[in-house]
């Protein structure tokens, strides 16, 4: 397999998935009350932001207590774990671009080696967090 068409695969892959990334963007639930966050998953970007769900799963969602006074809950969108997915998607492609290039130099290898940890850092924060 030509070296030139798996950089061209990876690099098509990368930017399919930047554009999925930037089309349905992270959101989050907060608590007005102590400022606590919760991920509200992944929205179509085009489409109204995500409402707030019933008072009482809100409350199951930040597993608050039923007897605490009232919180007010809102939605907004995720910038921070935006600005992590697309770190991680650039890096690990440029990672990646430079290890699949034809002219084997350590400098290069060892620069997507870099890359590619450093993406993989900025994906371990992203999945981390939606995962709470």
């Amino acid at each position: 397999m030509d070296i030139r068409f798996l950089q061209k695969t990876v690099l098509i892959v990368f930017v399919l998935l930047f554009s999925i990334s930037e089309l349905f963007p992270p959101w989050l639930y907060e608590d007005g009350w102590n400022s606590d966050e919760r991920s509200a998953g992944y929205h179509f970007i085009v489409a109204q932001k995500p409402e707030v769900k019933s008072y009482p799963e809100m409350l199951q969602i930040f597993s608050i207590p039923q007897n605490e006074p009232e919180h007010g809950f809102s939605v907004r969108k995720d910038t921070l774990s935006l600005y992590e997915q697309r770190f991680s998607i650039t890096f690990l492609m440029l990672g990646l671009l430079s290890i699949l290039d034809g002219r084997k130099r350590l400098i290069r290898i060892l620069f997507g080696a870099v890359c590619i940890f450093i993406g993989a850092g900025f994906l371990g924060l992203v999945i981390n967090f939606v995962r709470l």
